[in-house]
């Protein structure tokens, strides 16, 4: 779920495929920070390599939220990231960047 959370949105905001969230420095720096929020909702822990790991191995691919919002469809926004800020509200727990990611795709969304 993590990677899925992480990657996805990334990737459909940035046009990019996988290897490319930790090949470019920016891209990489915002992954790590969006992993960090997510663990700490999810209750995980080193989750970072995992992250890296998905990526590197899934380099040339695109994800299906980038596809979709490619091809101007609705994306699993919804089902994949609502899910982790409903549990950080619930919480307590502060997640802005991974609300910024959320209501982007969401404008992209209605933009197609």
């Amino acid at each position: 779920m993590i990677a899925n959370s992480c990657i996805n949105p990334l990737t459909a905001i940035w046009q990019v495929n996988n290897g490319q969230l930790i090949e470019v420095e920016g891209y990489r720096r915002i992954l790590k920070v969006l992993v960090t929020e997510v663990e700490g909702v999810l209750g995980l822990t080193d989750q970072w390599e995992q992250v890296v790991a998905i990526c590197r191995g899934t380099a040339e691919n695109f994800s299906s939220m980038a596809t979709d919002i490619a091809n101007q469809r609705p994306t699993e926004a919804g089902s994949i990231l609502k899910p982790i800020l409903e549990m950080a509200t619930e919480k307590g727990i502060g997640t802005p960047l991974l609300e910024l990611i959320y209501e982007k795709i969401i404008h992209l969304e209605r933009k197609s």
